[in-house]
C-alpha cells in the first residue's frame, strides 16, 4: 500500500506568472485524484474477479458457484462498507458534501450499470454462461468508465474545461498569492 502512496504522491514542478515580470513556482500532484481512486478501487477487487476468471475457464466458460455472485456479493458489501466508513467518520457537529458531483453521478450511473450489465450477460444473452466477447466488452467498460470519470473531473460535462492538472488548486493558489 504504502508504493501506491508513494507512486500517487509524485508531483512536478510549475512556474507561473502571478505579477508581471514575476513567477512563481507550484507543486501539483501528477496523478489524477479521480483515475487513481477509480483504477485503486478495481485493484482491490482483482482478487475476486480473478478466482471467479478461473472459475469460468476451469468450468469451460459456465458461470459457477463462486463467479458472479461473488463479485457482485464484495462489491455491495464494499460499496456499504465504504459508505459506512465516510458517514461515520465525519464527526458529529460537522457536515461534508460531494465536491465533483459530476465525477459521482458517472460512477454511481456506471455502478448501476455494472449490475443491469451482470443480468442481461447471465440471464438473457447467455445463461450462465460468459462467452468470450461479453468478457472482452466487459472489460472495455472500464476504461470507458476511467475517460468518462476524468472528463467529468476536468469539468467537460458542464462545459468549464480545466486546462492542466491541477489548475483549480494552481488558480486558488495564485489568487491566495496575489492578496
Amino acid at each position: 500500500m504504502s508504493a501506491i502512496e508513494e507512486i500517487t504522491s509524485a508531483e512536478r514542478t510549475v512556474w507561473l506568472e502571478v505579477h508581471k515580470g514575476s513567477k512563481q513556482k507550484f507543486h501539483v500532484k501528477c496523478w489524477n485524484a479521480t483515475i487513481a481512486n477509480l483504477t485503486l478501487m478495481a485493484l482491490g477487487s482483482s482478487a475476486e474477479i480473478l478466482l471467479s476468471i478461473l472459475e469460468i475457464i476451469g468450468q469451460d466458460f459456465y458461470a459457477g458457484r463462486l463467479g458472479p455472485s461473488t463479485i457482485v456479493g464484495s462489491a455491495a458489501f464494499n460499496l456499504l462498507m465504504i459508505t459506512a466508513v465516510c458517514v461515520s467518520a465525519i464527526p458529529a457537529p460537522e457536515t461534508r458534501r460531494i465536491d465533483g458531483t459530476d465525477v459521482y453521478m458517472v460512477t454511481a450511473s456506471f455502478s448501476l450499470f455494472a449490475y443491469f450489465w451482470l443480468v442481461v450477460v447471465l440471464q438473457w444473452v447467455t445463461p450462465n454462461k460468459v462467452d468470450i466477447v461479453e468478457a472482452v466488452i466487459t472489460f472495455l467498460f472500464f476504461p470507458l468508465l476511467i475517460a468518462l470519470a476524468f472528463l467529468a473531473d476536468k469539468g467537460l460535462f458542464q462545459g468549464k474545461a480545466q486546462d492542466n492538472c491541477n489548475s483549480l488548486s494552481l488558480r486558488r493558489s495564485q489568487k491566495w498569492i496575489e492578496q
